[in-house]
């Protein structure tokens, strides 16, 4: 079996700061599973994500044809009587984004920024690339929905969010 040398004073810091499994892993540049072996090894336990429930899964949930959840209103701003105190009607909601989302590829940059020790490397790259990353995660999502990444040892998931995300702004 081979062993990686990691920062485990630094792993135990973050995990008593409160941090979940996940991103101690990615700070310590572990993978989730070497980092929960060694916290059962530890008698140490990470803390629990609270901050959002579970979406219901796909099959869970039922929806109309437009995609959306069966017997849902279409969304709409809720707009104040009166726009005297505050005039923010018609501008962006960023609290909209679920903090899960913004958590996940915040955990994949602070991965890539250790790796490349550059956090405006991924500004280098030719979008194709991140194409190419971004479909060989969703394949490895698809096939496995609790797989991690093998060098990182953070979710498919995240990392497919984070390419995404470089797309998004690349095409702006």
């Amino acid at each position: 079996m081979k062993r990686t040398k990691w920062d485990t004073v630094r792993a135990r810091q973050l995990l008593d700061e409160g941090r979940d499994a996940v991103a101690v892993a990615g700070a310590v540049g572990v993978s989730v599973n070497t980092l929960r072996s060694w916290m059962r090894r530890q008698n140490l336990k990470a803390a629990k994500k609270t901050d959002t429930e579970p979406a219901p899964s796909a099959d869970q949930q039922e929806h109309d044809p437009d995609g959306a959840p069966a017997g849902s209103e279409p969304t709409r701003a809720v707009e104040p009587e009166s726009q005297s105190a505050k005039a923010d009607a018609g501008k962006l909601r960023p609290t909209l984004v679920p903090t899960s989302l913004i958590r996940a590829v915040a955990t994949v940059r602070e991965y890539g920024c250790y790796k490349y020790h550059d956090p405006e490397n991924w500004r280098k790259v030719d979008p194709q690339r991140y194409r190419d990353a971004l479909y060989r995660h969703l394949l490895a999502y698809l096939d496995d929905p609790e797989g991690v990444d093998e060098e990182s040892g953070l979710p498919h998931l995240w990392h497919l969010a984070c390419n995404a995300a470089f797309l998004i702004e690349l095409a702006e």
